[in-house]
């Protein structure tokens, strides 16, 4: 994972297909409930939605969220892509200026996907 110049950080994670429950293979579902709020945040989320998203590179399946928030810094948006990856689950969360777009985010869970079929780590 690196810094993005102008972007910052994206968060990537990655966690056990069937803890995630993604084993079943039934990518999306219940996936909702299994969102950490952030405590801390200063904005609120005026609208979120599911979001239909084709499997990335190395993904045999994908859930795709789309926050939108209102905070003192202004509207933002974050994206949350999760896909089975093996027997695992890659996760990259990015928000920031300027807004982030799905290509962007799919292809650095594509480069995930990639270091875990290297035998790598992420």
């Amino acid at each position: 994972m690196a810094f993005v110049p102008g972007r910052g950080w994206p968060a990537v994670g990655v966690g056990a297909g069937d803890a995630a429950g993604f084993g079943s293979g039934r990518a999306g579902c219940a996936r909702r409930d299994r969102l950490l709020g952030n405590a801390r945040a200063t904005v609120k989320v005026v609208r979120e939605h599911d979001v239909e998203v084709a499997p990335f590179a190395g993904a045999s399946a994908v859930w795709a969220h789309e926050q939108h928030t209102a905070g003192p810094d202004g509207e933002g948006v974050s994206l949350l892509l999760a896909g089975v990856v093996g027997v695992s689950v890659v996760v990259v969360c990015a928000s920031g200026s300027p807004v982030w777009d799905w290509g962007a985010v799919s292809e650095l869970a594509a480069r995930q996907a990639g270091h875990l079929a290297a035998g790598g780590s992420v």
